[in-house]
């Protein structure tokens, strides 16, 4: 008889427990979101971008921005070093401006400069050429190289470089990737010189694998590629902030204007060198150079920025 009575009690108990479960079921939310006529628009418009190659789909980009501009855009996978869309001349030659710096500054962590030193970030002068920073600090300001470095501060670059007894091995680094100057500090700054989009890359892909040791182009150490990986992902997130998911963007975004050339004509030109890399598989994600030139407007930093955007964006709607 208690036996039967504890089977009975387990069984009421076991029907109460299936009755709550039941209640909490049926009381939940509903989550599903709403028919949306622009959802499925959108949806649609993602679904038609991924359906087309990178080729197609960079050839779309430049379709619908202002067709007076000379374009290359390349994208590269970290991991294999493929070139997964081009468009334009990879190997075609344009003025780098900020983004030659972190290897400028890769090379010199390399060959000794301390990144806890003092430097004065507010004017430079070299052989009779003055420098000005471009945030107005007051005259004799100073900051560690390494703040110095998260600036892209112009009179920092010269101020190191005035006292470096290594400069051969930092001309040395710069010409493995074609980058031909004689101690010449616009050249160092990434101004009147010019280097390909490919060699480009494959520096930013060296720096993107920050585990493990470089000897292409030049030696770079974990330690050296660390600390631009950090400069990178600052500079990306000072221009451009948005949430990538399970991805984090590194890069420089310039814009160089009034620049004249030789044809002594004033060109301006919108360049980007950066990458986008998985969070939780390391070798995942892709290099991404941008230079945009044009003679008679200039190509404003939102239209880089939303430009660099999208494409990260649709990388990752692909994966």
């Amino acid at each position: 008889m208690k036996k039967l009575k504890r089977k009975i009690a387990v069984l009421l108990i076991f029907c109460l427990v299936l009755l709550c479960a039941g209640c909490n079921s049926t009381s939940e939310p509903n989550n599903e979101e709403p028919n949306n006529p622009n959802n499925e628009t959108d949806n649609e418009a993602n679904e038609e971008k991924q359906s087309i190659s990178y080729n197609e789909y960079f050839a779309q980009i430049v379709s619908e921005n202002v067709e007076n501009l000379d374009w290359t855009i390349l994208l590269m996978d970290l991991k294999t070093g493929e070139v997964l869309g081009s468009y334009g001349d990879i190997n075609d030659n344009f003025e780098p401006g900020d983004i030659l710096k972190p290897i400028v500054y890769a090379s010199l962590i390399e060959n000794g400069v301390l990144l806890e030193e003092s430097v004065d970030v507010s004017v430079a002068e070299y052989n009779g050429e003055y420098c000005r920073s471009k945030e107005n600090f007051a005259e004799g300001e100073t900051k560690t190289v390494l703040e110095s470095m998260e600036l892209l501060n112009n009179p920092a670059v010269i101020n190191i470089w005035k006292g470096f007894d290594k400069k051969e091995e930092i001309l040395y680094d710069l010409s493995s990737i074609g980058v031909m100057l004689d101690d010449d500090l616009a050249a160092l700054m990434g101004y009147k010189t010019i280097v390909s989009g490919k060699d480009i890359a494959q520096v930013y892909r060296a720096f993107a694998d920050s585990e493990q040791q470089s000897d292409e182009p030049f030696t770079m150490s974990i330690e050296t590629k660390l600390v631009i990986n950090d400069i990178l992902k600052k500079t990306f997130e000072n221009v451009c902030k948005y949430n990538t998911g399970n991805y984090t963007p590194y890069g420089i975004f310039e814009i160089i204007s009034d620049t004249e050339n030789e044809n002594n004509t004033m060109n301006s030109s919108a360049n980007f060198a950066g990458y986008l890399k998985s969070k939780t598989e390391k070798e995942e994600g892709v290099v991404l150079i941008v230079n945009v030139t044009t003679s008679e407007q200039e190509y404003s930093i939102e239209d880089l920025k939303e430009m660099v955007s999208d494409i990260f964006v649709d990388y990752i709607l692909r994966q």
